[in-house]
C-alpha cells in the first residue's frame, strides 16, 4: 500500500480531531488548492468574456422566447457552443486535480466513514445470504472471539441472514463462514481504540449462497444533532464545506 504509507503520515493527525475539524481542514486545502489551479490554469480574460457573454445572452433569451421563439432557439444553440469551449478551458485544471482528490477521498472513506470497534466492546456480525437460501452457517473465528450468551456457532437462516454478537480484545480477527452446503468464506475484523481505524464493515460477496457480511461499526456523522444535516456521513459534509470556501476563494481571487 503505497499510497498508504505517503496519505498516512499526512492525514493520520486529523483523525485525534473531532470529525466536522477534520473534514473543514481538508476543505480547506482541496479547494484552496483547486482553486488557485484553475486561476493559473485557465486563461482568466477568456473565461470571464465568456461568462459574460453567456450571461448577457440568457438574458437576451428570455426577452425573446415571448416575442421570437425561433431566435430564441438559435440563441440556445449558440450558447451551447459557447458552454462546450467554456468546459475545455476548465478541463487542463480538472485534470491535473482530479486524480489527487480521488486518492484522498479513498483515503477519507477507508478512515473517516465509520467508528473503529472497540475492545472487549459488543458488536455484530450479519451474513445475508441469497435470496430463497435455506440450511445453516457456522461461523469460526482466528484468534478466538468471545460470544455474547446464547450464541451457537451454527445458526440456522432466517428470513435470509445469520446473526452473532461478539466481543473481543484488541487485534486483526478472522472470521470464517461455511454454509451447510460447504461453500465458505472469509472476512476480516479489526477490533481497536485507534480513531479511522476499521475494515470495510459492508463487503458483497460474489460467491454463492452468501450475498453480504456486516459489521456493526457505526457510521460517523460529523454534524450529528443538527437540523437536516444530522445524519449525513462525510462526503456529504465536505460537500457542504467546500461550496462555501469555493464560493468565498472565487470572491477573493476575483476567479472567473
Amino acid at each position: 500500500m503505497v499510497l498508504e504509507s505517503v496519505l498516512d503520515p499526512v492525514f493520520s493527525p486529523l483523525l485525534t480531531l473531532p470529525s466536522w475539524l477534520a473534514i473543514l481542514i481538508i476543505s480547506v486545502v482541496i479547494t484552496t488548492l483547486t482553486t488557485i489551479a484553475y486561476k493559473y490554469l485557465t486563461d482568466q480574460t477568456k473565461m470571464k468574456a465568456l461568462k459574460k457573454e453567456m450571461k448577457g445572452a440568457q438574458k437576451r433569451m428570455k426577452e425573446l422566447s415571448k416575442s421570437d421563439p425561433q431566435k430564441a432557439m438559435k440563441m440556445q444553440k449558440d450558447m451551447m457552443g459557447k458552454n462546450m469551449e467554456l468546459m475545455r478551458h476548465s478541463f487542463k485544471p480538472t485534470l491535473y486535480t482530479l486524480i489527487p482528490i480521488i486518492i484522498i477521498f479513498g483515503w477519507l472513506n477507508s478512515h473517516m466513514a465509520y467508528d473503529p470497534l472497540l475492545p472487549n466492546e459488543p458488536f455484530s456480525v450479519t451474513v445475508d445470504m441469497d435470496k430463497g437460501t435455506t440450511g445453516s452457517v457456522e461461523i469460526d473465528t482466528i484468534p478466538e472471539l468471545q460470544f455474547a450468551k446464547d450464541e451457537t456457532l451454527v445458526k440456522n437462516v432466517t428470513d435470509g441472514s445469520v446473526m452473532w454478537t461478539m466481543r473481543g480484545g484488541a487485534g486483526e480477527y478472522q472470521l470464517t463462514f461455511t454454509h451447510s452446503s460447504g461453500s465458505q468464506v472469509d472476512q476480516e475484523v479489526l477490533v481497536t481504540d485507534e480513531p479511522g481505524m476499521y475494515e470495510q464493515p459492508l463487503v458483497k460477496i460474489r460467491q454463492q449462497p452468501f450475498s453480504t457480511v456486516k459489521i456493526s461499526n457505526d457510521k460517523i456523522r460529523p454534524l450529528e444533532g443538527f437540523p437536516l444535516v444530522g445524519n449525513w456521513g462525510w462526503i456529504g459534509i465536505y460537500i457542504i464545506f467546500s461550496l462555501i470556501i469555493s464560493f468565498s476563494l472565487r470572491k477573493a481571487l476575483k476567479v472567473a
